[in-house]
């Protein structure tokens, strides 16, 4: 018996191993991190990579969105906030001393 539902498409990353984290930012743009040094941005309409994003702490295991920010959670412990429009670092601190599994954000609140 196979899980899952309907596959619409697929999408090969040829230099992306170890993807571990994707986030719907709207209706058709997906973001994918993983163990990489970048977060790729795909359009769902097109189902093509619309963006490449640089990131300074490879390792995003997580991502959460709020009408400010952008987090990313990094293996390294390491939680950074970056700015929706320019992706650039606004704040990071180190949240945990090993791997984030997950966290959940509410206004101001991280948890």
């Amino acid at each position: 018996m196979a899980r899952g539902g309907l596959i619409i498409f697929d999408y090969l990353l040829d230099e992306n191993e170890d993807m571990h984290s994707l986030l719907l930012t709207d209706s058709s743009t997906l973001l994918v991190g993983g163990l990489q040094n970048h977060i790729i941005e795909i359009d769902l309409n097109t189902v093509q990579e619309t963006q490449k994003y640089a990131v300074e702490t490879p390792g995003v295991t997580i991502m959460r969105q709020t009408n400010r920010f952008f987090f990313c959670g990094h293996t390294s412990g390491k939680v950074s906030l970056r700015d929706l429009r320019t992706f650039k670092v606004e704040h990071e601190f180190d949240a945990f001393s090993g791997s984030l599994s997950d966290f959940d954000v509410h206004g101001n609140l991280l948890a």
